[in-house]
């Protein structure tokens, strides 16, 4: 939770911000608050999961709006679904990063030049061996 964060940003010599969204319904924000400093700083936005690009951009406006000189997302999961490609071509998030979690489209790629994809393939397959020989996984997410 923030606690691991802010102990994560300690050990890097980093700010910690903390983006509040509050929701209407599950796919809907209503509201976004930005917790923290991020003036003159290079925002690194993270989530789990981008979808329709909506609740990233207007994240990414936040920061923006509050100073932060470049922004960066980052997220799991790559769902890019309907106006997702738009959304984050339009916004001021200048680089994307997320996994190959979920296969896009091969047009998702050439419509976001700014995507970089890390493939997850080595972690699943370290969790594989260390299941089938009865070790931590754990260890793999510390």
């Amino acid at each position: 939770g923030v606690e691991r964060a802010r102990a994560a940003a300690g050990r890097l010599n980093a700010g910690l911000a903390i983006i509040d969204k509050r929701r209407r319904r599950a796919s809907e924000v209503a509201e976004m608050r930005l917790v923290g400093e991020v003036e003159n700083t290079v925002a690194v936005l993270v989530d789990d999961i981008i979808d329709t690009g909506g609740t990233i951009a207007e994240a990414a406006r936040v920061v923006a709006s509050a100073g932060a000189a470049e922004v960066i997302a980052c997220a799991t999961h790559p769902i890019f679904s309907g106006p997702a490609c738009e959304r984050l071509k339009q916004s001021n998030i200048s680089e994307i990063i997320t996994t190959n979690s979920v296969a896009l489209a091969p047009s998702v790629k050439a419509q976001l030049p700014n995507l970089r994809i890390i493939s997850v393939a080595g972690l699943l397959a370290e969790a594989i061996r260390r299941i089938h020989d009865e070790e931590s996984v754990s260890v793999l997410f510390n």
